[in-house]
């Protein structure tokens, strides 16, 4: 059952990217029809390719995507430093016992790190899980690996009510709904905290109700399909050590660099999402 529901959203589902441009195209002739009905086609092409262009390379817009970018790139970082690393290889000893265990384990943890950022919970999830195969081939434990894959993105049905999630901390920034409708911008409140969104009672009993209900939902599904040992090679290529630095090349390969880096970003985070939060 499951192999033929994976089957078929790959027929019918292409990348991220493809269904990015396929949307653009929708969008785009969607804008000329309407168009058609007062100008010509080349004048109705000529508009919505300056709107197209003008959206895109809008500063607001342009600096919401390097924040979405650098949410996914540093939360990338740290779910494959050594200290995240170490921590998955410990867990997947602790609750890799069989299939039923990893999807409960993979699911909630995924989760919790999902609702801190979603960028490190996507990225944790796929590692995680990963190593849970590793561990179950290295002793012959039966897992449902396509399963327990599938239980480390589930911290997406939860990320977008957490301290990352995009539309949330935007509407936290000062002005920023108001310059979204200009025309309504005094009925429009300054800005919606934290406290109104993320740590309000609704968006935490969901965020609560997903945490119980997913991992229990993955460990059902786990206890009803089949098993088995898990084969997928020696783990991740090692890491290719770095040449001996010299001079100023050692702040390249130095860990206090990258410690007083993320210090600083952690304190500044901390700040601002309590002041967000009006805590």
């Amino acid at each position: 059952m499951l192999n033929r529901l994976a089957n078929a959203f790959k027929s019918l589902l292409p990348g991220p990217f493809s269904i990015a441009l396929l949307l653009t195209l929708v969008v785009v002739l969607a804008s000329v029809f309407r168009m058609l009905q007062v100008d010509s086609l080349p004048e109705a092409l000529l508009t919505t390719a300056d709107f197209w262009q003008r959206g895109l390379f809008n500063p607001p817009m342009l600096a919401f995507t390097v924040q979405m970018m650098l949410m996914l790139v540093l939360g990338h970082a740290l779910a494959l430093s050594p200290p995240i690393e170490r921590f998955l290889n410990h867990m997947a000893g602790l609750t890799c016992r069989n299939s039923v265990t990893a999807a409960f384990w993979v699911s909630l943890l995924t989760i919790v790190v999902a609702w801190y950022n979603w960028g490190l919970g996507l990225v944790f999830g796929a590692i995680y899980a990963r190593k849970c195969a590793e561990y179950a081939g290295s002793r012959g434990i039966a897992i449902n690996y396509p399963l327990i894959g599938a239980a480390g993105y589930s911290g997406l049905m939860i990320w977008h009510g957490g301290l990352s999630g995009s539309s949330l901390a935007k509407a936290a920034e000062k002005g920023h709904l108001q310059s979204l409708f200009p025309e309504m911008a005094s009925s429009l409140p300054e800005s919606l905290d934290y406290s109104q969104t993320v740590f309000s009672t609704m968006n935490l009993s969901v965020s609560l109700a997903l945490l119980l209900s997913i991992p229990l939902f993955m460990a059902f599904l786990a206890k009803r399909s089949s098993a088995r040992v898990p084969d997928i090679g020696n783990g991740f290529p090692p890491k290719a050590l770095p040449e001996t630095p010299e001079g100023a090349e050692r702040l390249d390969h130095s860990p206090v660099t990258g410690r007083i880096a993320g210090l600083l970003i952690a304190t500044v985070s901390v700040i601002v999402l309590l002041r967000s939060a009006n805590v």
